[in-house]
Formats: C-alpha cells, structure tokens, sequence
C-alpha cells in the first residue's frame, strides 16, 4: 500500500491572476491545460503550464494563500509594464482584483474550492479537507481605494496583504526600489493592526520593510522570499 501523501500548505499562488489574465482553465488536466495554452503565442512561457486544480489535489494541498494581482502605483514600475498586470489607474486595478475575487468564488460555489476567513474554518478544513482550502490575501495592495474600501475587502473574505509589488505602489515601494512606505501606507499598517490582517512582508525595499518592523505589531508573513 503506498504511503500517504504528506499534508501540503502553500504561501502563495497566483491562481485567479493565470486563470483570467491567461485565459487559462484551471480546472482542466495539466496536459489538457498545457496543449490549450501552447496555441497562444503572446509570451515565451505559453504551454508551459505547472498547476492546475487537479495537480494540487493529487499533491494533497490542503491550504493555500490565493492572491488579488493588479499594479497601479504612482509610477510605471521601471520598465517592467504589463499588459495584464499594470493598469492606469487604481480604480481600474480594484475592477480587476474584484473580478479575481470572483473566481475564487465560482470555484467555491462548485465545491473547488472554500475561502477560509476564520482560524476555526481553517482548523475544520486541515482536518478534513473536502476541496482545496484559500485563503485570499493581496499581492500589492494599489486596488485597496482607501480605507474604507479595505474594510469592504475584509467582509468579502481578505485576510492577508502585501503592501506592494515590483517598483513603487500606492502604500510601498517594492522589489528594486529604495524608498519605503508612504503616508498611505502608514495609515493602511494601522488598519490592519486593527483588523489582525497578515502582512506579508514579500516584495517590500529595504526601508520598506523596515518601516513594517518598526510600526507594525500584527500578525506578518514572508510568502515567497529569502
């Protein structure tokens, strides 16, 4: 009899970004999915394809945190501008986040998925996984409109946050940058505190992260640096 698979929790995965910005159905086979996305011919990476919901199941990844991807800080961030990842302004990247919230939602409502929001909803599902459990954090923080739109985020199911991304954001600069957090971003920091969101610490500069250690006392997390 083979041995069983050792339970699995995963900090980070990009899973609604690949499905609408790559048109890429996750709920397909790896194969199925790799010889669907080989027809495109819009970036290197094409039928390359790693993850699919199948995959993860057949890993035993019981948890992962499922990320909201969409840049709009106050500068393009250095010559890295994407066509499915920049946009012009933050109401424009919140449009897109919401629309990957949404995914995640459709996946739960066919029982693809469930959105963890609580500690005992998460300690319920380790133990005894019926699908793949999300917790849904932000990736860059730049489609978060203010304050109040964060609380909006947190009623819906957000439960962790990177203050930024690559270059500069509306909260933070973030990997190749120098500068640390802005006013903003101070302000988002106590917000946070304020609702036990995790902070992931991933992407922040230097001074960013500084800044973090120096003013926040919330839970934090690194997801997917050294």
């Amino acid at each position: 009899m083979a041995e069983p698979v050792t339970p699995l929790f995963d900090a980070h995965l990009d899973l609604a970004w690949n499905a609408l910005s790559f048109n890429r159905d996750l709920t397909l086979s790896l194969g199925d999915l790799c010889a669907v996305d080989s027809q495109y011919n819009d970036a290197q990476f094409r039928g390359n394809c790693t993850v699919s919901l199948d995959e993860l199941e057949r890993a035993n990844l019981r948890v992962c945190v499922a990320t909201l991807l969409a840049r709009s800080g106050p500068s393009p961030p250095f010559t890295i501008l994407r066509r499915e990842l920049d946009y012009a302004h933050p109401s424009i990247a919140h449009a897109h986040a919401y629309g990957q919230f949404a995914y995640y939602e459709l996946l739960e409502r066919a029982h693809r998925a469930r959105i963890l929001r609580t500690v005992d909803d998460l300690n319920m599902h380790w133990s005894n996984p019926e699908t793949l459990g999300l917790i849904i954090s932000f990736e860059g923080c730049d489609p978060i409109l203010n304050l109040d739109d964060l609380h909006h985020w947190y009623k819906m199911g957000v439960r962790a946050a990177g203050l930024t991304h690559y270059g500069a954001g509306q909260y933070a600069c973030g990997t190749g940058t120098t500068g640390g957090l802005s006013s903003r971003g101070f302000a988002l920091l106590r917000e946070f505190e304020s609702l036990n969101i995790a902070l992931d610490v991933t992407h922040l500069s230097d001074r960013g992260m500084a800044d973090v250690m120096n003013h926040y006392s919330g839970p934090i997390l690194a997801s997917h640096h050294n």
